[in-house]
């Protein structure tokens, strides 16, 4: 029972954690936004108009916790003196940014942060690393009161990974008290009160910026970095800060997906950077090197993953929402798309595929899979389908009856014994060739169509061996019916079938892709393991007549 309980608790927190990690970054009450993406410039388009940083020396950028850019100042000032004027005294507000340093057992202490008024540089926050990198400490000063909160495990958050700190300063007139909580990578260590008089309370008039300020002491600031720095001039939720945290999926509640293929993954990861173009984005979007269930889910454009010795696309149906997937030239030997329902093209070639089923997706209109192993394609209800490039595989049947949207068919050097285009639209089927086919003698298109002569790319292409014809008795389309007395019953069946006919020599039952999937020399056949559905049976007699007849399979 305990274990039961530990398992729904832990999937309800994994739930919320998800839920909290999708919430948007806050912006009711920004004052200022700093990312630090390639300048020390304010971002956060709010009317106070913070403008830039000024540094006493050139400024350093690294990569940040969202694969953009991070501040290091090494230990110089940056500074914005003046330019944040509020219309109204600040006495609640919220600060935010992320961190990443070194330290050892000797770490000198340094700030991480100062903020100052404009008007009385003795007013204002200090966040500062002291007692050798043991203690964090957040200072708030007033006129003639300080409140000071300390934490006194601070120094395995220097350990040259991103964190980050929320610094939440709250009144309450009602009870004259200060409140300062901090909030470290999304977890409350210090909540400090204090009480406070109208004479003293902690205000901003305006604002004066130093990340990180001056170093304490001769020490440096222990190759600091920042990224990210927010202030809000009100108490926002703890709901956003934990939206703030989440920005980076590191921090815990990232749902990785699962990618067992190495190349693969490093082909996501490398998407939009190393591999560009149109429709090609940035995946891992945070830049911390994992694929989040988020970061999948949000992707809408395409995948090129081509020609990367990939084995193996598990990972890829955690991307619902992607529009189109170029994994051709690699080794994969099975390919499962069908969580990924957006898809409008799907590229697939020059692969060790045996059988392709795109039957779900209803909105795809270009396939290709040529260059496989392919003896099914099951293309059936992919009536949005403009082309199809499916040559060099090993296909025997291939009917695109209903694909009625089809411009363009190659279905060359494969093993095709029957072929039916009647799809009701063969004016619109521009280019169809099934070239070096040697079992194919006859085409079937639609009735009172002629097929147009292949002429440089365009028309309809055959080999000498094979004919046109509106009825090529295509298995699949009717019973043929023969002088012989033939009878199989039960039908529908579930699982055996009977077969009367005189002189009978073999049975074959195919399904409606015209795939083979059963076949006997006796009149008794069992079909309890086909799946239910229409198939074709096509019964053989020792004097050479064949007759084909429809059996429905209706329950397992």
């Amino acid at each position: 029972m305990a274990k039961i309980t530990f398992f729904l608790l832990a999937m309800i927190l994994s739930f919320l954690g998800m839920n909290v990690q999708a919430q948007q970054i806050p912006t009711q009450d920004l004052v200022v936004e700093y990312l630090f993406d390639n300048n020390l410039l304010e971002t956060s388009g709010s009317s106070y108009n913070a403008g830039a940083l000024t540094s006493t020396n050139s400024v350093n950028y690294v990569q940040g916790i969202d694969g953009n850019d991070a501040v290091s100042p090494n230990g110089e000032v940056l500074s914005n003196v003046g330019n944040i004027a509020f219309s109204s005294n600040v006495k609640e507000y919220v600060v935010s940014f992320w961190f990443k340093a070194n330290a050892s057992a000797n770490t000198t202490p340094f700030k991480l942060l100062e903020l100052k008024d404009q008007n009385n540089s003795n007013i204002g926050l200090t966040v500062e690393v002291a007692n050798n990198g043991q203690q964090l400490n957040v200072t708030q000063n007033a006129s003639g009161l300080t409140s000071l909160g300390s934490f006194n495990s601070f120094l395995g958050y220097l350990d040259n990974n991103w964190h980050h700190i929320a610094v939440k300063l709250v009144y309450w007139p009602g009870g004259q008290k200060y409140y300062l909580r901090t909030y470290l990578d999304n977890a409350e260590i210090i909540d400090d009160q204090a009480q406070v008089s109208l004479s003293n309370v902690w205000v901003f008039g305006g604002l004066n910026i130093y990340i990180p300020s001056q170093v304490m002491g001769t020490g440096i600031a222990q190759d600091l970095k920042i990224d990210n720095f927010r202030f809000y001039k009100a108490p926002i939720t703890l709901t956003q800060i934990a939206a703030l945290y989440n920005e980076k999926n590191s921090g815990g509640t990232c749902a990785i997906v699962n990618i067992p293929d190495a190349n693969f993954k490093n082909a996501l990861l490398e998407h939009g950077t190393n591999i560009v173009g149109t429709n090609i984005g940035i995946i891992d979007t945070d830049g911390d090197g994992e694929i989040c269930q988020n970061e999948a889910q949000a992707y809408t454009g395409w995948i090129y993953a081509q020609n990367k010795g990939i084995s193996d696309l598990t990972g890829i149906e955690a991307f619902t929402a992607l529009t189109g997937l170029n994994c051709s030239v690699n080794q994969l030997t099975n390919l499962d798309v069908s969580a990924n329902t957006a898809l409008t093209r799907l590229i697939c070639d020059n692969n060790q595929l045996t059988s392709i089923d795109v039957t779900v997706h209803t909105v795809l209109d270009y396939l290709q899979c040529g260059h496989n192993q392919l003896t099914s394609l099951n293309i059936s209800t992919n009536t949005a389908l403009t082309q199809i490039w499916c040559q060099n595989n090993g296909l025997t049947h291939l009917d695109i009856s209903t694909n009625t949207a089809l411009e363009v068919l190659n279905c060359n050097n494969n093993q095709l014994t029957s072929l039916n285009v009647s799809n009701g639209n063969n004016t619109n089927l521009m280019s169809m060739s099934a070239f070096n086919n040697p079992s194919l003698t006859c085409i079937q298109h639609d009735a009172g169509y002629t097929p147009v002569p292949w002429y440089q790319g365009n028309g309809w292409l055959k080999d000498a061996t094979a004919n046109w014809s509106s009825n090529c008795n295509v298995v699949g389309i009717e019973d043929i019916e023969s002088s012989e007395n033939i009878s199989l019953y039960p039908n529908p069946a579930s699982d055996i079938v009977m077969i009367e006919m005189d002189n009978l020599q073999s049975v074959k039952v195919v399904d409606v892709q015209g795939k083979e999937v059963l076949k006997s020399t006796n009149s008794k056949i069992d079909v309890s393991a086909l799946k239910i559905g229409m198939y074709f049976v096509q019964i053989t007699s020792n004097n050479g007549t064949i007759a084909t007849k429809k059996l429905l399979k209706n329950k397992l």
